[in-house]
């Protein structure tokens, strides 16, 4: 809003013809009309007069005049420190919008070069495998003889082994359990239930892919921050 037009609502909102208003001010008609009309700029004497007459204070001109006007008035006192809170106002903003900005650039980039990371990381894992239960009074190693399970369902393609191997006295009592630990538990650990017992046996490192939700959580999250740096930076540049 300009001045003039700011002055002009502050007299019809008092409901004064313009005659009326410049007799309560003090002023010339004529000048009044120049002043609405924005053909004319108030002395620092006349902005103190409209100021009484109309009892406006700076905060609403602060508030309804446009930055572009008030330089227009820059010649008077109180729209100069006016201009001046306006202006450290705007940069203490702007340097928030900024440093906002880069909070969220240095974190999104931070997440996102992680996510990139995990995304072809191999979380390392020792590998723990089971072949049956055995019975109490049995050796612990009963099921030594017995295939281990990666190479067990290969070689069942075969039919020669498979005959073979289905006529040993163990095969209906193979029942295979693999266990990840992400510690070496040593050679072999046993499990006891029930009166039978479980010997794992140490057969390799598994290397397994980081899981995906991590991946996608810090990519996700990370290109929101950087998306919202980048808007900060768009607003500080416009404030």
């Amino acid at each position: 809003m300009t001045f003039g037009q700011f002055i002009k609502n502050q007299r019809e909102a008092k409901n004064w013809t313009q005659p009326e208003a410049a007799a309560q001010i003090g002023i010339e008609q004529s000048y009044l009309s120049k002043l609405e009309n924005n053909k004319a700029v108030p002395s620092p004497e006349s902005f103190d007069k409209l100021m009484q007459a109309y009892e406006f204070d700076m905060a609403a001109v602060g508030q309804q005049v446009t930055d572009t006007e008030l330089h227009k008035l820059k010649d008077i006192a109180q729209v100069r420190d006016l201009i001046v809170n306006h202006k450290k106002r705007s940069e203490r903003t702007r340097r928030s919008w900024l440093l906002a900005g880069l909070l969220a650039l240095m974190v999104g980039s931070a997440l996102t070069a992680y996510g990139t990371v995990i995304k072809d990381a191999k979380v390392g894992t020792f590998l723990y495998e089971s072949k049956g239960w055995i019975k109490q009074g049995e050796p612990p190693f009963l099921f030594a003889e017995m295939p281990e399970y990666r190479s067990f369902v290969p070689r069942m393609q075969n039919v020669a082994y498979r005959e073979h191997i289905r006529q040993h006295p163990l095969f209906a009592r193979l029942d295979y359990k693999q266990i990840r630990s992400p510690q070496y538990l040593g050679a072999y650990y046993d499990v006891e239930e029930k009166g039978k017992l479980r010997r794992f046996a140490f057969v390799g490192r598994d290397r397994t892919a980081a899981i995906p939700v991590a991946f996608y959580t810090s990519i996700s999250f990370g290109a929101m921050l950087l998306a919202g740096a980048m808007g900060a930076f768009f607003v500080s540049r416009r404030w």
